[in-house]
């Protein structure tokens, strides 16, 4: 996405380092510390880069000294792809590259974004999950998400034995994702891209083709080399413990490296509580197009 002709980016500015009005994970538009006008808002100054940022020490306790070092000089990635971005002349197309975004992707049609989401089966992101030892709230978000959205009879059955569980957890957060996700409808679904190769039967060349058509270019020779790049070998099937992204990686290898990470019981929990959710979007992404999950959101302007 980056690779397009005059394009900045900016990395989760709904993080933890990100903007300080984003004071909750996976904000929810409609919830009491995060209306509708406050994500217009946000969206607005997120356009003309008017973002304020949090406290630049989140990864002070786990970082290396070297990393320690650049955060202390130049910020976490949130804050350094701002100020890249900031000194940037002639910006023509703002990528908003952020999971926690996920939940906003039905407003784009109201606040003139649009949304481009990448799809990764329940066993990938639980081994994700996994792998980096993250332990999402799911009980703090659950909670917000029911009192916006209503109750979700497969997390009230599991929330009490997953909670603490990094697979178990993550497999609940697939769920209510991806559930939301199903429920879009009109307006959003025509400001949504669905991106998964691994459903469509893509390759993952044809499948970007088709999605910098869908943003109105032709795919730039630079997206085109990156992804000789990529399958010419280059990324790990399974990356470096603590290492959040591997850039070099296929969409291939980051969805199927999960049973070199999970257990056969960590692998039959997640398709215990997604299996049934996973084969109804797989249904959907295979005769619907646009729609979405996980999330990158390209806001133009």
């Amino acid at each position: 996405m980056e690779t397009l002709p005059k394009a900045i980016s900016l990395y989760e500015p709904m993080g933890l380092s990100g903007d300080r009005r984003i004071t909750q994970r996976f904000p929810m538009p409609g919830e009491p510390d995060f209306s509708r006008l406050d994500l217009a808002t946000f969206v607005d100054d997120l356009r003309h880069l008017r973002l304020r940022y949090h406290s630049q020490r989140r990864d002070a306790a786990v970082a290396s000294p070297m990393r320690r070092a650049m955060i202390r000089l130049i910020g976490t990635r949130a804050l350094a792809t701002y100020r890249i971005a900031k000194l940037m002349p002639y910006r023509q197309t703002l990528i908003w590259k952020d999971p926690l975004a996920v939940f906003c992707i039905p407003e784009g049609a109201d606040n003139d974004f649009r949304s481009v989401v990448t799809f990764r089966p329940p066993l990938a992101q639980a081994a994700s999950y996994r792998r980096l030892g993250w332990l999402p709230k799911i009980r703090e978000i659950y909670d917000r998400y029911r009192s916006v959205y209503g109750a979700v009879a497969v997390v009230e059955d599991r929330l009490d034995q997953l909670e603490f569980d990094s697979v178990g957890a993550g497999a609940l957060l697939w769920h209510l994702i991806h559930l939301r996700l199903l429920n879009l409808s009109g307006a959003s679904l025509e400001t949504a891209y669905l991106f998964a190769p691994a459903v469509t039967g893509e390759s993952e060349a044809v499948a970007y083709e088709h999605l910098f058509h869908w943003l109105g270019y032709d795919m730039p020779a630079r997206a085109q080399a990156l992804l000789a790049e990529r399958q010419a070998g280059v990324g790990r099937d399974v990356p470096k413990s603590g290492k959040t992204h591997d850039w070099n990686r296929t969409a291939e290898q980051a969805n199927s490296y999960w049973n070199k990470v999970l257990s056969e019981d960590e692998a039959c929990l997640v398709r215990d509580v997604n299996d049934d959710l996973w084969n109804e979007v797989q249904g959907v992404i295979q005769t619907r197009r646009a729609f979405s999950a996980g999330a990158e959101v390209a806001v133009r302007g």
